[in-house]
């Protein structure tokens, strides 16, 4: 019992690297929107865009068999990280 609970263990902290390089990866592309949109002389939020993607993401939870107010909140805070480092090139 105890080495397969460190092994699940494991798998836990590999899979959490994993969210923690893509959030990065994520961030770093909204970036490059950011700068984008400040060349463009747009807003940060893109009200559209972000109706759809909330949407489109508690489809796809929905087939992974995600609870929709747990997803829709994850997607609410990086989404309003991404306004953050969007607003970062207005200045």
């Amino acid at each position: 019992m105890k080495k397969k609970l460190k092994s699940l263990r494991k798998q836990i902290d590999f899979v959490d690297g994993q969210i923690i390089e893509l959030l990065a990866k994520r961030f770093s592309i909204v970036q490059e929107i950011g700068a984008i949109k400040k060349s463009s002389s747009k807003k940060p939020l893109d009200k559209k865009r972000w109706e759809k993607l909330i949407s489109n993401r508690l489809k796809l939870a929905k087939g992974f068999n995600l609870d929709k107010n747990f997803v829709q909140d994850v997607w609410k805070r990086i989404h309003r990280q991404s306004l953050i480092i969007e607003s970062d090139h207005e200045k």
